[in-house]
């Protein structure tokens, strides 16, 4: 017999913390050019990753940097794209997962998300 947990059905909810709308927040997702930033909106948000949407081409896979302010509480994150798709016209919806996050950042995420988020839009994982 197996101690170990059993698997989560296919396509269940696996996230290690919840996800939040949020209002007042702005985005910029880099490029890939060192000097070019494309608007994005945030979708929703966690201290662990991001789902936005934005013209700006990123491919599963790739990492770019996201900027997000709030007032004066500004963030600069690498995050690497987990999903990405089509999303109207010239515009993709992407999930991302933040990467070498610090303790730091990771305290700045969740007062923006006590600040300016608004019911959560899944629940995290058991």
């Amino acid at each position: 017999m197996s101690s170990a947990p059993p698997s989560p059905p296919h396509g269940a909810e696996q996230r290690r913390a919840p996800r939040r709308a949020v209002r007042g927040v702005r985005c910029r997702v880099a490029t890939g050019s060192r000097w070019l930033w494309a608007p994005a909106r945030i979708v929703d948000f966690s201290v662990r990753g991001i789902r936005v949407r934005t013209p700006a081409a990123w491919d599963a896979g790739q990492v770019r940097t996201i900027r997000i302010a709030a007032g004066p509480l500004r963030l600069e994150l690498a995050a690497c794209c987990v999903w990405s798709r089509p999303s109207g016209r010239l515009m993709r919806t992407v999930g991302a997962a933040f990467q070498g996050v610090s303790p730091q950042q990771e305290v700045l995420l969740a007062q923006l998300l006590e600040r300016h988020g608004v019911e959560p839009i899944l629940a995290a994982a058991a």
